[in-house]
């Protein structure tokens, strides 16, 4: 057996054969390089909420930065404008805005906030309706706070009146799910996700559930799983960033988020934190945020202010798309990441200024078209990136 130092000495000969000087310069300069790179070593912002920042280091985050992406002024044809309620003769209904839509083979059903009542227009724009009415009898609402749609039914929320109307594609009434007091709500064809008021109200029942609750497309009180942290203790402001925003694809994939936070948090379909995105953006850095500084309760202070992200879909292939004040932002998914593949303006000759309620949000349609809507057309595009 050769001595130890003799081992000591082969070894040490190896590296020195392997480290030569050229070889060396290599190493040092690959060292710089990722210690230069943000995506390897850029931590998540510190916020006051210890509750959000372990919740985001519990799973993979990545920066994304928003300015980077290609803006595509998009001037829309009289071809894409498939409806304009500026442009109806007096034999026919009169709108004042398009308050809800929601699209499915071939029709847009939406809710306008004037006249109270939901109608339905086909890609012809052709109207039919009012479909429902003001009240409180079965298929009735006091007003109409979030339309949506699966393969089976449509569904009308009516918080004032607690419950969830359900009609079918016809709008035939269906029956509706009672105990419903969510402002905000999303569904696919087996899950239903909505606000948890047992956790985001100022005074909770139990503030230690997650401020969404999933449950299941029959019943709101079959609650499958609750998610998102509560991020502001009981007792204190700014209360709004208790406020969640969040949309369900037909693999039962969640993307949630605070409503003044710019960061989006991906579940699956087991309801775990698979990846969460912060979001850069010059424009968001220059918006009237409310600050996360826990404070007791002034006023009206920590219930309103600026929100980046007004609102977002998650389709079925796992892309993203926000509206972030005038803009559509795509952000694209790539081998389980993301990037930000475009951002689209939208004009018309005879309103040349971009839309500034593009409060739609994109629903796939025929031939590669997305529909959507601001208060005054519903209309078709392409993506360009």
């Amino acid at each position: 057996m050769k001595p130890t130092h003799d081992k000591f000495a082969t070894k040490t000969g190896i590296v020195m054969e392997i480290f030569t000087p050229a070889r060396v310069g290599l190493i040092i300069t690959l060292v710089l390089i990722i210690g230069c790179d943000e995506s390897i070593e850029r931590e998540p912002p510190e916020t006051p909420s210890e509750v959000l920042n372990e919740f985001v280091r519990e799973a993979p985050y990545q920066f994304i930065n928003l300015d980077d992406a290609e803006l595509f002024e998009v001037e829309l044809t009289d071809d894409d404008i498939l409806f304009d309620i500026n442009q109806r003769t007096d034999d026919e209904v009169m709108f004042g805005q398009i308050t809800h839509m929601v699209y499915h083979a071939g029709t847009f059903t939406v809710y306008d906030m004037s006249s109270g009542a939901i109608y339905q227009i086909g890609l012809d724009g052709k109207v039919s309706g009012p479909l429902s009415i003001t009240g409180s009898g079965p298929g009735e609402h006091r007003g109409v706070g979030n339309l949506r749609s699966n393969n089976r039914n449509l569904y009308a929320s009516s918080w004032n009146l607690s419950r969830l109307n359900r009609y079918d594609h016809n709008m035939s009434e269906q029956g509706s799910l009672n105990h419903f007091g969510s402002r905000y709500l999303d569904l696919n064809s087996e899950r239903i996700v909505i606000e948890n008021r047992n956790s985001n109200i100022p005074v909770p029942q139990n503030p230690e559930q997650g401020i969404i609750a999933v449950t299941t497309i029959d019943s709101l009180t079959d609650t499958l799983a609750t998610i998102l942290p509560r991020i502001i203790p009981v007792g204190y402001q700014p209360f709004v960033y208790n406020s969640p925003r969040f949309s369900i694809n037909s693999q039962n994939n969640i993307a949630a988020s605070y409503y003044p936070l710019p960061w989006i948090f991906l579940f699956g379909e087991s309801f775990n934190n698979i990846r969460t995105l912060i979001l850069e953006y010059s424009i968001i850095e220059d918006m009237d945020i409310p600050e996360m500084d826990f404070f007791k309760p002034i006023g009206n202070e920590g219930f309103g202010g600026s929100m980046p992200i007004t609102e977002y879909k998650l389709m079925d292939n796992g892309d993203l798309f926000l509206i972030i004040l005038r803009e559509l932002i795509h952000l694209k998914k790539v081998d389980g990441e993301y990037v930000a593949a475009g951002r689209y303006n939208f004009s018309f000759p005879d309103f040349p200024h971009p839309m500034l309620h593009f409060g739609g949000v994109p629903e796939e349609g025929e031939a590669g078209y997305f529909y959507s809507k601001n208060r005054e057309y519903l209309f078709r595009f392409k993506l360009k990136d």
